[in-house]
C-alpha cells in the first residue's frame, strides 16, 4: 500500500479548483473550465488518478460543480471518469452539481457513456463553496 496524499489545483478565473484526497476517496473538481491550458492541468489529475486506481479505498466520490466549462474539459470528464469505471477496485459515484437544464442534461449524457453511478444536485447560480 502507497502513501496515500492530497492533490490540490488552485483556480483561477478560467480554471477550476481540484482537490482529490486520496486518503478519504474524495475527488471535488469545482469552478469555470475553459482556459486554453486544460490539457495541462487535467493531464497531471489523470496521472494521480491512475496512481490513486492502483491502490484505492473500497469507495470513492468523484464531486463534479462546473458552473462552465469547454469541450477539451468534456473530454477530460469523460477520460477521468472511464479511468474510474474500469476499475473493479473502488466502488465510484459521481455527483454532479448542475445550474441549468443544459447542465443536467450534459450530466445525463455522461450516464450513457460511463456506467458508474450518478446523482444529479441542482444548485442555484449565485451559491458557491
Amino acid at each position: 500500500m502507497h502513501q496515500r496524499r492530497t492533490f490540490k489545483i488552485t483556480p483561477s478565473e478560467d480554471s477550476p479548483e481540484v482537490l482529490f484526497n486520496q486518503e478519504k476517496g474524495k475527488l471535488y473538481i469545482q469552478g469555470a473550465s475553459f482556459s486554453d491550458k486544460t490539457f495541462e492541468i487535467f493531464d497531471k489529475l489523470i496521472n494521480w488518478a491512475k496512481d490513486y486506481l492502483t491502490d484505492p479505498i473500497p469507495k470513492t466520490e468523484i464531486h463534479i460543480r462546473l458552473s462552465i466549462f469547454n469541450s477539451q474539459t468534456e473530454k477530460f470528464l469523460i477520460n477521468l471518469l472511464s479511468l474510474f469505471e474500469e476499475s473493479d477496485k473502488t466502488q465510484t459515484t459521481v455527483y454532479w452539481y448542475y445550474f441549468s437544464p443544459d447542465d443536467l442534461e450534459t450530466g445525463m449524457e455522461y450516464t450513457s457513456l460511463i456506467n458508474l453511478n450518478f446523482n444529479f444536485i441542482k444548485e442555484n447560480r449565485h451559491e458557491t463553496s
